[in-house]
């Protein structure tokens, strides 16, 4: 009787430290942020707020639960009664979505499962049901008007160009077309497109909500990318994905070729954060300016296009850390963490 009164204490308790309000704040604010921000960059943030709510519930289950009811609620009153034939398949990834970035953010109920492999395994799982979703929703009407209207406007973009060129402008016209996209569009996703854009969305959304958690309540959350180091054997995983590339190409196995592509990037994703680790961990004696600076630009070379060069000098350093050693970890610090 005794041990069944302090199970149902420690229960009472838990519910009574539960933080309601917050919580119901970052499911509204979650829903907020996906219907009013479609099409738009501030959509791409819409994890952040359950991100909070996670870190100051420890928990996943009440935020994830409110969260998707909230969202479900909203998304019928959006959408009124234009209800899409593939509403189903939207709610599905966005539940799937959302388990999948509450299991990253609630490291403590899993702690022996690095967040580099809970990452990989969320994004290939996210990317399954985005790719099922896009093939579904690409048979419509209303996509292929959508991708008309986008091709049209592309082409008055070009033809309007200063360095007017008749032959390449012709050139682009016949690419430009809604079929060639739709084809190009998931040849790159297939290959993994999806699966680098469900891992970098995670990614911008978990240290957003780490940092706003630490802003609000002083607490730091796991390690920075200067305590990363990418998994072992992971560059002979890299060498093999390639060259099966290569292979599947030469001999026409279009199936093997997708998975060494996602296989491929996923190891490319990998190196790429080692090396930014790597960069951070050389500034990490610097001022607090000089470090806030360097987070910053990493940001900004995970996303600007232009800066392609930099992103391939990040990932070539985090490959070299295999022969070379550019981080000295503490005496008595592993030489793979947990992160």
């Amino acid at each position: 009787m005794l041990q069944g009164e302090q199970v149902m204490a420690e229960k009472s308790a838990g519910i009574q430290n539960t933080p309601f309000i917050p919580v119901i704040i970052c499911a509204f604010l979650s829903a907020f942020i996906l219907k009013t921000g479609t099409f738009s960059l501030l959509s791409v943030f819409y994890l952040v707020p359950l991100g909070y709510a996670i870190l100051t519930c420890k928990s996943l289950r009440f935020p994830f639960i409110v969260t998707a009811i909230v969202n479900i609620v909203a998304y019928f009153i959006f959408k009124r009664n234009n209800y899409s034939s593939y509403m189903l398949a939207e709610i599905i990834y966005l539940t799937v979505v959302f388990l999948c970035y509450g299991w990253i953010m609630n490291a403590d109920r899993f702690p022996n499962i690095r967040t580099a492999y809970r990452f990989i395994i969320a994004s290939a799982a996210g990317s399954v049901v985005f790719l099922v979703n896009f093939f579904a929703a690409s048979a419509s009407v209303e996509f292929k008007l959508a991708l008309e209207q986008i091709c049209e406007a592309l082409s008055a973009v070009y033809a309007s160009s200063p360095e007017n060129d008749t032959v390449k402008n012709s050139f682009l016209q016949e690419l430009l077309t809604p079929d060639k996209m739709l084809e190009a569009a998931k040849n790159i996703l297939l290959r993994g497109g999806a699966l680098a854009g469900i891992f970098f969305m995670f990614f911008i959304n978990r240290q957003i909500s780490i940092s706003l958690f630490w802003l609000i309540k002083r607490q730091r959350i796991g390690k920075g990318l200067e305590e990363f180091f990418a998994p072992p054997n992971a560059v002979w995983v890299f060498s093999g994905s390639l060259a099966t590339i290569l292979l599947a190409r030469v001999f026409n196995f279009e199936t093997l070729e997708i998975i060494a592509w996602n296989v491929f990037v996923t190891c490319v994703i990998i190196f790429l954060a080692q090396g930014a680790g790597i960069f951070k961990f050389l500034l990490a004696r610097r001022s607090y300016f000089v470090r806030m600076f360097a987070n910053i630009l990493v940001i900004l070379v995970l996303f600007s296009p232009l800066n392609t060069a930099a992103v391939a000098a990040l990932i070539l350093l985090g490959i070299a850390e295999n022969w070379l050693s550019l981080r000295q970890p503490k005496q008595g610090t592993a030489s793979t963490p947990g992160l």
